[in-house]
């Protein structure tokens, strides 16, 4: 009896296409918990500050950052607020609830530490030791704290979106659009909470609108879905302070979905957890519940910004709002054309939404309704002060976004290919081609390094794109099990670029004869599968060309202060090959050639006169060119 109610689940997949799914996230793990980006020199003030936080409250038992900025070093976006000793103390001017997620994980690590006796240094402590502790300490808050929860949502977001499509690969194409072809993925591996806003904002609007689509009877909806709805919401302008107005307009959703009074209460006990925190955190360090930290931000330039709006916020401009959707360096759309197809199934939603009746009416609010969030989360965003948001990958206050728009890509595709289904593989292979294009220029860059500075005018061509040819890659977790090689990120990287070509090609439907009734004839699961082939190529190069091509007018972004504090130090090729000079004395042009691929032609040029053989007699293959 409960097998026959398991494979009655609306939501359970056929046995043969299980199998494409496990492979899909198995191939997405490896992105996800693969590598580590990490150049602690840099002192990132957007993540630094987070992780201060969670250590003062560990350590130190306060929210006061003197004490961990004495041991750690200086970072921006602090804030200084006088206190009653008064004496100006420091505080994160971030949203608190990415610190508060981390002090359970943090404190098991002092504990772990401890026993293995090898604790967490005081400021007396050598350089190198607080160097390496904090270092630890990120690796740690980033994996417990932001990557497996990211991960694991993505894998709840796949089970959702069944509700929408019952194409395994249309479905799965969707998921790694989102997950690995948006900065997702890059800020998945920071301890920072842009991501982790996806994931709050969605299972908050989420779990209101699958119990309002499969439950019309407001007495049957889940008072624990209830629960998680308003947290997620709650929790998403604890992440990120310009949510509020986002999550403002899903709130008035929850409360019409949930409007029952069981569950109303629980929807309000699980929006009052994240708030009562960030109240919490305000009134202990800035005085007053509803006062956040920007009001008291310690650079002099933002404050004067802060201090203008709300908070920093004014009426955005059609520049900002052109530049942060379509600009191809980082722009939402420019950079993940993918993303398009979620803004064209607005109107088509409106127009011809999938099913008839109820169904039809629940598409119709369900879709106004993220499409007015996002609305007011480009508001904000575009309508900040400082709206390019500095050193960033792409868009990164639109964090939210990902995956509200790859749900709605995948109803537009979903909904064509009802209407043509003769289509359907052509449908696939366009909307293969389209999340390729942000799997290359923003997920391979995310697992590259994830913040660029605003002079980089095509992050994957004239960043990513050198360091790879020479070599030049970043900490990988195969390191911890003694590969110090740059081999295993290079699999990485594959792994994230083949599954969603996996995903686009697996499933049982794409090998089953479809009837097209407007043609009245029936198509063979192969030419559909060739159809999703032969689309997918044309289509990623012509919409992945505006954020490949760099523009002739862009000036030339120099590396050379990359190359300098890159981590892990003398991995690439250049350092390879110095040691291989004094047998091999072509290895002096090889060198010269890693040194102009990362553009030091000044340095290359200089290396190149002191070979003991002319360039002429060293030849090179175009593998070794290419790769390590």
């Amino acid at each position: 009896m409960s097998s026959s109610k398991r494979s009655e689940s609306p939501n359970r997949l056929p046995r043969d296409q299980r199998w494409i799914v496990v492979v899909f996230f198995l191939m997405l793990a490896f992105p996800f918990f693969g590598v580590f980006p990490y150049i602690g020199v840099l002192m990132n003030p957007n993540e630094n500050t987070r992780t201060y936080m969670t250590i003062a409250i560990v350590d130190h038992k306060t929210f006061q950052l003197d004490a961990v900025v004495g041991r750690f070093g200086w970072v921006n976006d602090m804030a200084s607020r006088r206190g009653k000793d008064g004496i100006p103390h420091s505080y994160s001017v971030k949203g608190p609830l990415n610190s508060f997620m981390a002090v359970p994980v943090y404190w098991l690590q002092t504990k772990w530490a401890a026993w293995r006796k090898n604790p967490s240094p005081p400021v007396t402590a050598p350089p190198e030791k607080r160097t390496e502790w904090f270092e630890k300490t990120t690796w740690v808050l980033r994996f417990f704290t932001v990557q497996l929860p990211c991960y694991l949502f993505l894998i709840w977001f796949e089970r959702y979106l069944r509700g929408h499509s019952k194409d395994t690969a249309l479905r799965l194409i969707a998921v790694a659009a989102a997950g690995v072809g948006t900065n997702y993925l890059g800020y998945a591996h920071m301890f920072v909470s842009h991501s982790l806003f996806a994931v709050a904002a969605f299972v908050g609007f989420g779990m209101a609108e699958r119990e309002l689509r499969e439950k019309p009877d407001a007495r049957e909806r889940s008072r624990w879905a209830a629960f998680a709805s308003g947290m997620g919401i709650a929790a998403a302008t604890g992440f990120e302070y310009h949510g509020f107005f986002m999550s403002f307009i899903l709130a008035v959703f929850g409360l019409v979905v949930f409007y029952r009074p069981t569950r109303l209460l629980a929807y309000g006990l699980g929006a009052a957890i994240p708030m009562g925190l960030v109240a919490f955190y305000q009134w202990k360090a800035f005085g007053s519940p509803l006062t956040p930290g920007h009001k008291f931000v310690e650079n002099a330039q933002w404050a004067s910004e802060h201090a203008r709006g709300l908070y920093g916020v004014i009426v955005p401009t059609w520049k900002a709002i052109g530049a942060l959707s379509f600009d191809p360096g980082y722009g939402f759309f420019g950079m993940s054309p993918y993303m398009l197809f979620g803004l064209f199934s607005i109107g088509l939603v409106l127009v011809s939404p999938l099913g008839r009746g109820r169904a039809a009416t629940v598409q119709r609010t369900s879709t106004l309704v993220w499409m007015f969030a996002m609305m007011a989360l480009w508001f904000a965003m575009a309508g900040a002060i400082e709206w390019r948001a500095g050193w960033t990958l792409g868009a990164r206050r639109a964090g939210a976004a990902p995956p509200f728009f790859a749900m709605g890509a995948l109803v537009f595709f979903e909904r064509l290919s009802q209407r043509w289904p003769s289509l359907r593989g052509a449908f696939r292979g366009v909307s293969l081609g389209t999340a390729l294009v942000g799997v290359v220029s923003l997920g391979v860059v995310g697992i590259f390094f994830n913040t660029l500075p605003e002079d980089l005018s095509r992050p994957f061509r004239e960043f990513t794109l050198p360091y790879i040819r020479i070599g030049g890659v970043p900490h990988h977790n195969a390191q911890l099990l003694g590969f110090k090689g740059t081999s295993f990120w290079y699999f990485v990287a594959a792994m994230t670029i083949l599954a969603p070509v996996v995903a686009a090609l697996g499933g049982r439907d794409l090998s089953r004869p479809v009837f097209d009734e407007s043609s009245s004839k029936t198509t063979s699961g192969a030419k559909r599968t060739w159809w999703a082939l032969a689309a997918a190529l044309p289509v990623a190069i012509a919409a992945g060309y505006p954020a490949m091509h760099v523009p002739k007018t862009a000036t030339p972004y120099a590396l050379d202060y990359w190359s300098q504090v890159w981590q892990p130090p003398r991995r690439d090729r250049i350092a390879v090959l110095m040691s291989e000079v004094a047998k091999n004395p072509c290895a002096t042009h090889y060198i010269a050639d890693c040194q102009a691929i990362i553009r030091m032609p000044a340095l290359a040029q200089y290396t190149r006169t002191t070979a003991t053989v002319p360039q002429a007699s060293c030849k090179r293959g175009l593998l070794r060119e290419w790769f390590p």
